[in-house]
């Protein structure tokens, strides 16, 4: 833009009044040369401070990114572990849940067992009693008939016993009576002893003291 002319400068000195306005344009360029770089001097500045923020916010945002995608990853690990751990619980449940059923089977299938051992065991226990009550009232039974014929057996070795001593008797009494008709009769060591076994002497027998001691002299 040129210089305005100040009025009354036609009527001037060319020369001195042609300087003026020459370093009046120096000045004005000058302060607008110094004007001029302070603006970009601060413009400068501003544009440095503003690159600065924008790569602290550019680092920020970086490790922002970053750390997203940590969390992303941690956040697909933890769903790929929680699956993996979901399925290995639903693994082992539905397995327990198989040897559950298999265990009850094998238990309810020996309960069984039992239960038919001990209604067999009963009924052969049953059934012994009504043995050993049968073998009772046979035993029972025979010896009431052992006692019956050990009763009849002696009453009949009664009889038979005294029978046996009343025909001894009387055989000791012929005999006896034969002695006193004849004192010379001689018994033997046998005889004596016999008579001995049956608490019976000469004397009893109807021999007098001197027969007597002449016989066992």
């Amino acid at each position: 833009m040129p210089p305005k002319k100040k009025p009354g400068s036609a009527g001037g000195s060319k020369k001195g009044k042609g300087k003026e306005p020459a370093s009046l344009e120096a000045l004005e360029v000058a302060e607008k040369l110094v004007k001029t770089t302070t603006e970009v001097e601060t413009l400068m500045r501003e544009l440095a401070f503003q690159t600065s923020q924008n790569n602290a916010l550019r680092a920020a945002m970086e490790e922002q990114r970053g750390r997203l995608t940590q969390l992303a990853e941690q956040l697909e690990r933890k769903a790929k572990d929680r699956q993996e751990l979901t399925s290995d619980m639903a693994r082992q449940y539905k397995s327990m849940q198989a040897e559950m059923a298999v265990k009850i089977g094998t238990l309810e299938g020996q309960a069984g067992d039992l239960t038919d051992r001990l209604n067999a065991t009963n009924a052969a226990l049953a059934q012994c009693g009504r043995e050993r009550d049968a073998i009772v009232s046979e035993k029972n039974a025979a010896l009431e008939d052992q006692q019956v014929k050990m009763s009849y057996m002696s009453s009949q070795f009664e009889s038979m016993l005294s029978d046996t001593l009343s025909k001894m008797h009387r055989k000791l009494e012929t005999v006896s009576n034969r002695w006193k008709e004849n004192d010379s009769i001689n018994l033997s060591d046998v005889n004596q002893r016999r008579l001995t076994d049956f608490h019976l002497t000469r004397l009893t027998l109807g021999f007098s003291d001197e027969k007597a001691k002449k016989l066992e002299a």
